[in-house]
This record gives C-alpha cells, sequence and structure tokens, in this order.
C-alpha cells in the first residue's frame, strides 16, 4: 500500500500538476529511456515565442479561477463594446452619455439606428454592430 501510495504521488507531482516540474534527477534517469546520440549537424536553432502585448496583459486577471476569469473578461468586453457604440451613437447625433453601461438611452438609440438602417432589432451589442455605428458615424 505503501508503494502504490508514493507511486500515486510521483505521478501526480510529475503528470498532473501544472507550472514548473519537480525535476527527479536520478529517478528519471532510470525510467526513462537513454536518449538517442546526437547527430553531428547543430541543433535547429528555438524561434522566440510570441509576446502578448502589454494591453492584453494588462486586463488579464490572474485569480487562478479559470471560469471566474473567462467570466470576468467577458464583461469587461462587453462594457468596452457598449462603450464604443455610446460613443459612436453620440457622433451620430443621438442624446447617449458615453458610460460603458447599458441604459434605456443607449437601448432607444440602438433600436432607432438599427430602424434607419433597416438592421434587424436587437438590444445586444456585438463587434459586428460597433462597427457599422462606427462605419456611419466616420461617414457622417
Amino acid at each position: 500500500a505503501l508503494a502504490a501510495m508514493m507511486i500515486g504521488i510521483i505521478v501526480n507531482a510529475v503528470a498532473l500538476q501544472h507550472g514548473k516540474r519537480l525535476d527527479l534527477g536520478p529517478i528519471a534517469a532510470v525510467t526513462s529511456p537513454a536518449p538517442a546520440p546526437a547527430a553531428t549537424a547543430a541543433p535547429a536553432p528555438v524561434a522566440p515565442a510570441p509576446r502578448p502585448s502589454t494591453l492584453a496583459m494588462a486586463h488579464t486577471p490572474k485569480s487562478g479561477d479559470a471560469i471566474a476569469d473567462f467570466l470576468s473578461t467577458q464583461g469587461s468586453d462587453k462594457h468596452q463594446l457598449t462603450l464604443s457604440a455610446q460613443k459612436a451613437l453620440a457622433k451620430l447625433g443621438f442624446s447617449v452619455k458615453p458610460t460603458g453601461a447599458l441604459d434605456a438611452a443607449t437601448r432607444n438609440a440602438l433600436s432607432e439606428f438599427q430602424k434607419s438602417r433597416h438592421l434587424p432589432a436587437s438590444t445586444d451589442i456585438t463587434a459586428k454592430l460597433v462597427k457599422t455605428l462606427h462605419s456611419a458615424a466616420k461617414a457622417e
């Protein structure tokens, strides 16, 4: 039973944990086959990993809870879309204050804009709708 528990601990530490790996040193050399001898050719250079933009890093939550991080990111994206839509609606002459909150004035302005452009009525602010709003604001 003790041997089974020790094997379970090693498997957990090596295979199931995220982050830095435990270097088992001589134990790993005994359990894994020896690597093949290297050829005389020089090893291929390793390309550096692409770095995320500093903007993305600034808004990346680090709570350790992937679901909460995803939901908070979605909320901030929705806030940014709403704010961008409100700015475009204000440029188009609608009486909307750019607050980032989807209030009654924003819903009414969106509805009027969609009717005037013969778009399907929806209060859901999408990236496509924001792009349409900004295109219309630039045209006027």
